[in-house]
């Protein structure tokens, strides 16, 4: 269809599309060329993402074991049901999330998905072997807009892009000063995203020390978090 925008100025219609939920998007990206090429940017996703967590003042939570999926809203002191989502993965197992993205299993632990709730798109992983007492995080590199899968055991780990649709494995490398760098992974094996990047609470083998790990996405290696040297007892900050 013809492009009936062109005398609304290029800015203006990205600061409206930035502030449309997921599933419109979807929809409007046929509207004309000009618009699904700037709701594919990848400047534009990231712009999307920061504005949907500013200007939700309502918190939105999947109900796992339930089939539908509810989506159940938090606000003014009450809980509604919003909808219930129709999805093939309804009977997976919940791993980790960012971004909207959740990461599921089929129980194998070799069998994986990417799922958005949101828009109902999904992605496939297959992972070499089954892993189910491994490490799992989800992240998003901030700076080339790339989703990561991690998995970790106690001296590799694999990551997944899913802009280069492949695995590599790593060796864990520590900046760490205590000796004994091999993690209890039972201690806390899900990762949290937090800024682009997934954290665990990890310990040593007898986990006499605990340190806060995370996964970098900008160049996929683990660090430690290092807390303030005026904290004595490093085991009692979590």
């Amino acid at each position: 269809m013809a492009d009936n925008t062109s005398y609304l100025p290029p800015e203006i219609i990205e600061s409206i599309l930035s502030r449309l939920p997921a599933k419109s998007l979807l929809r409007f990206k046929s509207v004309s060329k000009s618009w699904n090429t700037m709701i594919a940017d990848p400047v534009f996703v990231q712009n999307h993402i920061r504005q949907s967590k500013h200007s939700n003042s309502d918190n939105l939570f999947l109900c796992p074991n339930t089939y539908p999926i509810p989506v159940v809203k938090l606000g003014d002191k009450k809980i509604q049901t919003l909808q219930r989502i129709e999805s093939r993965y309804a009977r997976w197992h919940e791993l980790c999330f960012c971004d909207g993205v959740i990461l599921l299993t089929d129980g194998t632990y070799m069998r994986f998905a990417l799922w958005n709730p949101s828009t109902r798109t999904s992605k496939n992983l297959w992972y070499k072997y089954s892993c189910p007492e491994a490490a799992f995080g989800l992240c998003r590199d901030p700076a080339t807009d790339d989703f990561k899968v991690v998995i970790a055991d106690s001296n590799y780990y694999s990551v997944y892009s899913c802009k280069n649709k492949s695995w590599i494995m790593l060796k864990k490398k520590y900046d760490v000063k205590y000796t004994g760098l091999g993690v209890n992974l039972s201690y806390n094996n899900i990762g949290v995203c937090v800024d682009g990047a997934s954290y665990w609470v990890w310990g040593n083998d007898n986990a006499t020390q605990i340190e806060l790990v995370y996964f970098d996405p900008r160049d996929d290696e683990f660090k430690i978090l290092h807390m303030p040297e005026n904290i004595a007892d490093a085991n009692q900050k979590f």
